[in-house]
């Protein structure tokens, strides 16, 4: 940690936490629909629905159909947006075969953590831990492009 080079950011945990307390916040005095967006990890709570769509992480476009949002907490992790040079230097240490996580979660905080989590494990061990999270859901993008859904992602999905 005392190398130059070297940085510790819990920008990603800690957005999603922000965005938690701050929803509990306005709930708290009175706000019964409420939609934050913070640097594209969103939550939604309420009566509206929101449709959004997935970056391509290799891509000009985006992923698929639009992701439809209600009472739900989306966040994504990818090496796309912060990498030196090339991908295979992003700014997540460890990654794996993943160039994107994107997980539906009941919190913002856990969606952040799952996703961060999801692109430096394994598919095997990435899989088991949503075994145990019933509530959420993921879509892994491989660098090949290849997308794989876990935890019934594709209810999520506008048809």
């Amino acid at each position: 940690l005392l190398h130059p080079d070297v940085q510790v950011d819990l920008g990603s945990i800690a957005k999603g936490y922000l965005v938690d307390r701050l929803l509990a916040w306005l709930g708290e005095r009175g706000a019964a629909d409420a939609f934050i967006d913070a640097r594209g990890d969103m939550r939604i709570t309420g009566r509206h629905t929101e449709f959004i769509a997935i970056q391509d992480p290799r891509g000009p476009g985006t992923l698929g159909p639009s992701i439809r949002m209600k009472n739900l907490a989306i966040a994504t992790s990818g090496d796309y947006s912060q990498y030196a040079g090339d991908f295979s230097r992003s700014h997540l240490v460890g990654k794996t075969a993943f160039c994107s996580a994107t997980v539906a979660a009941p919190t913002l905080s856990l969606a952040d953590a799952l996703a961060t989590g999801a692109m430096v494990a394994p598919l095997s061990k990435t899989r088991s831990v949503f075994d145990g999270f019933p509530d959420c859901s993921a879509l892994l993008v491989e660098s090949s492009g290849k997308l794989i859904h876990l935890g019934g992602f594709d209810r999520h999905l506008e048809p």
